[in-house]
Parts: C-alpha cells; structure tokens; sequence
C-alpha cells in the first residue's frame, strides 16, 4: 500500500472524510451518467451504448448504498471506540 494513503486512513475520522468525498464522486457520477441515459433515450431507442450506460447506472446505485452503509458502520465505530476509551477500567 503506497505510504501516504496508508497514513491518511489512520483514523476513523480520516476514513470517514475519505468516504465522504467518494460519495460525493459517486454522486456527481449518477448525475453524469443520468444525463448522458437522458441524451442517448432521445438520440435512439436501444443501442448498447445506452445499455452500457445503465448498467453503470446500476452499479453508481449500488456504490451509493455502499457508501451510506460505509459512513453508518465508521459512525458506529467511532461511537463504540469513545465507548471503549472512556470505560473505566475493571480491576482483576
């Protein structure tokens, strides 16, 4: 793994702003290809380039729900980590 991406998904909180600009991307990528499906449906009736279009609309979909599901999961783990931390500690 190349050092400086290593070093900036140290923490929960970095994870959490890398996840935040890939959705973002992903966002920006449905609205791209949404447009493009809108183009192509009025230039023809089916050709594969619209197929191939959405299909990649599809996976942005499906991408997109990862994404939410990601930042829930990083949410949880940040709550469960200051949970951890601020636990006092059982004596044996």
């Amino acid at each position: 793994m190349d050092r400086q991406v290593g070093n900036t998904l140290e923490s929960i909180e970095s994870a959490q702003e890398f996840v935040r600009l890939l959705s973002d991307a992903v966002a920006g990528a449905k609205q791209d290809i949404a447009a493009d499906v809108k183009r192509e449906q009025a230039t023809s009736k089916t050709t594969r380039r619209l197929d191939a279009l959405r299909i990649a609309q599809y996976s942005l979909e499906k991408l997109e729900l990862h994404m939410n599901k990601s930042r829930v999961i990083l949410n949880d783990l940040r709550t469960l980590r200051r949970l951890v931390m601020n636990a006092p500690r059982e004596l044996n």
